[in-house]
């Protein structure tokens, strides 16, 4: 169980312990929670040192949601190649800790087609270079 996101200054006090600053958050919320939606990578895809600092800042066993970037979800006119391949350069930067990636979707776009399981519905929503799997995308190769 987790929730979207930890860096919240309004959960001092009622979640975190008073005085708790927020480079520490992210280490406290992971005593509590084994997992975390990241809704800033929806907004820009983050730096090296950011995911990095994430990465050590939790357990083994801790794992993160990143949405895609709103720039690569089917909203976009135009989606870039580049930024999918550096989107995913980072999300592998997790490892182990890499949990599923996210799309949002505006309400303008329905459920798949009925005549399409629930695997195969989840895997056509993948971004095909962030698939992981036997020889899969971006993130299966090292």
């Amino acid at each position: 169980m987790g929730t979207q996101g930890w860096n919240y200054p309004a959960w001092v006090g009622p979640f975190y312990p008073a005085g708790t600053k927020p480079h520490d958050f992210l280490s406290f919320y992971s005593r509590a929670f084994g997992t975390v939606e990241v809704d800033s990578t929806y907004h820009a895809t983050p730096g090296e040192h950011v995911v990095r600092g994430w990465a050590e800042r939790v357990p083994a066993r801790f794992s993160f949601a990143l949405k895609l970037p709103r720039e690569l979800t089917p909203e976009a006119q135009a989606p870039d190649p580049e930024q999918l391949t550096l989107f995913c350069e980072r999300a592998r930067l997790l490892g182990e800790k890499l949990g599923p990636l996210l799309v949002q979707l505006g309400p303008e776009f329905g459920p798949p087609p009925a005549r399409l399981g629930r695997a195969e519905a989840a895997r056509l929503t993948a971004p095909p270079r962030c698939r992981p799997g036997p020889g899969g995308g971006a993130l299966a190769r090292a």
